[in-house]
């Protein structure tokens, strides 16, 4: 038979192991690579060389988060059948913000490539003299929304800061 506490430990490990994976890689992305092909390239230059390392870092990421949420889901289940998180108590509600973090961490990249896809396409036919920007599906102006990807970047990266303050605080 197996011994729980080894599995705890091991399903423990990957779960930090994935994490750190995670947000190691948009922290390099986000205060390293990006500015420093900005620094030396032109931006339409950066965006050319972060396309295939997006895509990259992408299928990276569905597997982490597929693990993630597998090792999460693990782990709460352990958390409630120990009674160590009662309804209602501090550690329920920030186990509770830690989930909505990572659902918003998840809703971000199902929707980022669709969003970056809209928005390149908006910022290639501005560039195009004449041609009129398309309808933005929310109606906003193109100009403001043009710079999306970076912004859920951020976001993402907040709410993943966010979700290891939460766990610190449970654990």
């Amino acid at each position: 038979m197996i011994n729980t506490e080894i599995v705890k430990i091991i399903v423990h490990w990957l779960h930090l192991c994935c994490g750190v994976i995670m947000l190691g890689g948009m922290s390099f992305a986000t205060f390293v690579v990006i500015p420093s092909l900005k620094q030396r390239f032109s931006r339409e230059e950066t965006a050319d060389l972060l396309v295939p390392v997006v895509l990259r870092f992408r299928k990276i990421v569905k597997g982490v988060l597929a693990i993630l949420l597998l090792t999460g889901v693990i782990s709460i289940v352990g958390l409630v059948r120990s009674s160590e998180v009662f309804v209602g108590t501090a550690p329920f509600w920030v186990l509770v913000v830690k989930l909505a973090a990572v659902v918003g961490i998840f809703c971000i990249f199902a929707l980022a490539p669709r969003l970056t896809r809209y928005t390149t396409y908006c910022s290639t036919a501005s560039k195009r003299e004449g041609e009129p920007l398309p309808e933005s599906p929310s109606g906003e102006d193109q100009e403001e929304s043009r710079d999306i990807g970076p912004v859920l970047h951020y976001i993402a990266l907040s709410l993943g800061a966010l979700i290891l303050l939460c766990a610190k605080i449970v654990t």
